[in-house]
């Protein structure tokens, strides 16, 4: 098994930390950028408008022989949403699959085979000494518990990614940083035994990039927050979303922990009130959604309002054919120098790749010159939201 190089510690922040953190964010952000032309990238267009209440935390979505399954957020007993004919237009829920076995924290939904797949990975304050996989039926049969284990103690996650073998990879929910984790073994979905638990092992990390990507709950720190994850039909691009935008990591022979190593080409989500849920169509496309959610308001009990209408189902058509023509056009890009920028992130707004330069000591002083431009003011403001981050991460 191939492991993701890690690039940087894991460590848990402090609410100074946190801010300081977003300060230097808020420098990047002032950044300039350099860019490539493109073909025009997909963007999103709205399907259909979920009714059933039941969904107002939607948090899981995925597609299995063009029938499109839900999962909810939270709850006390397994919950899973069948929506016939999402791709026809229709977000009607043509039965609810339920089962008493009763989940901690559920965030995300795949599929293997006549199963649906339930990852029981929340943990926003960081206590669960296992999390779960739980896995169901097609019609709501046979739930089955399988406990995992982080080795060095509790993590919050919300995306799991399952590759062709059965593989199961979670990617943590770390501010800017998604760290990844495969059972001990690369152990198959298929073999993990009941209830378990299976040992997991560090492979390695995401480094996601603040963008200006409109929508989430907590404006652009939401852009830095791994909320959840799918895989396609062919097993070959691997994506994983934030709040705002998405990150798809391509490699042609279906080792994703390979392609996690590789610079992600990104979309954007905008105007999702709390975006949680992608889910590939069998045609190449992408489907999102989004919990209901609200805004930070300073009060933490303030619900969203019960007639609101529940945030639309979303596609990204073509999705799979514009990940490889960037990837071909990446290919065919000649090496740079070693003294020019290089690519590492697709922008955000399908333009191109964002170039970052070099450390040297001019782009560090550049770059000091450019936080300390930023003042008192906004420090104090950015060291709130990042108290703010760390409040909606423990929530």
């Amino acid at each position: 098994m191939r492991h993701i190089p890690v690039r940087s510690s894991y460590r848990r922040s402090s609410i100074v930390g946190a801010g300081i953190a977003a300060v230097l964010a808020a420098g990047l952000l002032a950044a300039p950028v350099g860019a490539q032309e493109t073909d025009g990238p997909p963007s999103v267009e709205s399907l259909c408008v979920p009714v059933d209440r039941e969904l107002e935390e939607l948090s899981g979505l995925i597609v299995a022989d063009e029938v499109v399954y839900a999962i909810p957020d939270g709850g006390s007993s397994v919950a899973v949403a069948e929506l016939a004919n999402v791709l026809a237009g229709d977000c009607t829920v043509t039965r609810w699959l339920r089962s008493e076995l009763n989940p901690f924290d559920p965030e995300d939904l795949t599929a293997r085979g006549d199963r649906l797949w339930i990852a029981d990975v929340g943990d926003n304050r960081a206590a669960r000494e296992t999390i779960a996989l739980l896995s169901v039926d097609r019609d709501g049969a046979n739930a089955v518990l399988h406990r995992l284990r982080y080795p060095e103690g509790a993590r919050d996650a919300e995306t799991i990614l399952l590759d062709r073998v059965g593989m199961p990879i979670i990617v943590t929910k770390g501010v800017g940083v998604g760290e990844v984790y495969v059972p001990e073994g690369g152990t198959s979905v298929d073999d993990l035994p009941s209830p378990g638990p299976v040992d997991l092992v560090k492979a390695g990390e995401l480094t996601f990039s603040m963008t200006e990507t409109p929508g989430g709950p907590i404006g652009p720190f939401g852009s830095v927050l791994a909320t959840g994850g799918a895989v396609n039909a062919e097993g070959t691009i691997a994506a994983v979303r934030t709040y705002t935008d998405v990150y798809f990591y391509a490699d042609e022979d279906g080792d994703l922990l390979d392609a996690l190593t590789r610079d992600p080409v990104v979309l954007p989500i905008p105007n999702e009130p709390q975006g949680e849920a992608i889910a590939f169509t069998a045609d190449g496309d992408l489907l999102t959604a989004s919990e209901l959610g609200f805004p930070i308001t300073g009060d933490p009990a303030r619900p969203p309002d019960a007639n609101e209408p529940l945030p639309p189902i979303q596609i990204l058509r073509g999705v799979e054919d514009y990940v490889w023509s960037q990837v071909a056009q990446r290919a065919a890009t000649p090496e740079p120098a070693d003294d020019v920028a290089v690519p590492t992130q697709s922008d955000p707004a399908g333009a191109g790749t964002v170039a970052e330069p070099p450390p040297d000591d001019d782009a560090l002083d550049s770059f000091g010159v450019r936080v300390a431009a930023v003042g008192v003011g906004l420090f104090i403001s950015v060291l709130i939201a990042g108290a703010t981050v760390l409040w909606w991460r423990r929530k």
